[in-house]
């Protein structure tokens, strides 16, 4: 189902392929490169799933209705007694524990619609700092290409790109923080219903709920298994990625050989060019 978030999980591949790019010649942008990794996800696959939630409470609202109808329609028919009340006292026990479930319900879909948005926000972040990545890192291509001679130009650029990936790396810091706490908060309501919606089908007489729940659980372990190795390989591989390759020992080898590229911190002209330009280019 396509909805206004379903351009999301592009955006965020898109910006992904950018940031690596510029990375390659902008080395200290690796680590926003492996944030980018990290970031990789399909907030409108989550939009839908919130919507299907929130489907689902609309449909456990008409049920619920339904009931009350029923109870209603027979009071009028004049049944009385015993059976009467033991019967009515039933029906408002299964609404309340259709409420309850729709009450949920209605938590679970809002958390993840919220997520999804939240997501999304981040996506268009992390797209906007692509673009501006690329666009240094076209710069200092551009003016390292130009005439041989003053490299004045390039260095300026590329201490504006430092400059730039600083402040991106510290504004992603500062927005994970704040997803972080947004997505805890999300994930306490619905702990918080789910708690409420067990126990009021057990203090209701539904002792099952607790067998049916702990079915539940066993039989999405996989499910969950799954989801928790893909999201640590995603962070390993996102941190292993993010590791600027201008600053390690293969720099460090590669230099005191005498071989520099700009993917390991060094510009290929600084050799050419040092008897008239020997200030240093690159990370």
């Amino acid at each position: 189902m396509s909805n206004g978030l379903s351009s999301g999980k592009t955006i965020a591949e898109a910006a992904l392929i950018a940031v690596t790019a510029a990375a390659c010649v902008i080395p200290d942008a690796w680590e926003i490169a492996g944030t980018a990794y990290t970031m990789q996800s399909d907030p409108g696959a989550m939009f839908d799933a919130g919507q299907a939630w929130l489907d689902s409470a609309g449909k456990l609202g008409e049920a619920a209705d339904a009931v009350i109808a029923i109870n209603n329609a027979l009071t009028t028919t004049g049944w009385e007694g015993a059976d009467q009340e033991a019967f009515s006292e039933k029906l408002a026990d299964y609404t309340r524990e259709i409420m309850t479930a729709q009450a949920f319900a209605y938590t679970v879909g809002v958390a993840l619609m919220v997520a999804a948005f939240e997501v999304f926000v981040a996506i268009l972040v992390l797209a906007a700092i692509a673009a501006a990545l690329t666009a240094f890192a076209v710069a200092i291509l551009a003016a390292t290409a130009s005439i041989v001679g003053d490299f004045g130009a390039s260095e300026a650029l590329e201490a504006d790109a430092l400059l730039f990936v600083v402040q991106a790396e510290t504004g992603l810091t500062t927005l994970e923080g704040a997803m972080k706490v947004t997505d805890g908060v999300l994930a306490g309501g619905v702990a918080v219903f789910l708690t409420a919606d067990i126990g009021v089908q057990v203090a209701l007489g539904n002792t099952g709920a607790l067998t049916d729940l702990g079915r539940a659980t066993v039989d999405s372990l996989g499910t969950i298994a799954a989801g928790l190795v893909a999201k640590a390989c995603q962070t390993k591989l996102g941190k292993a990625g993010g590791v600027a390759v201008g600053r390690t020992v293969f720099n460090d080898l590669a230099t005191a050989v005498g071989i520099g590229t700009t993917v390991t911190g060094q510009s290929p002209w600084d050799p050419l060019t040092q008897p008239i330009d020997p200030s240093p280019h690159g990370g």
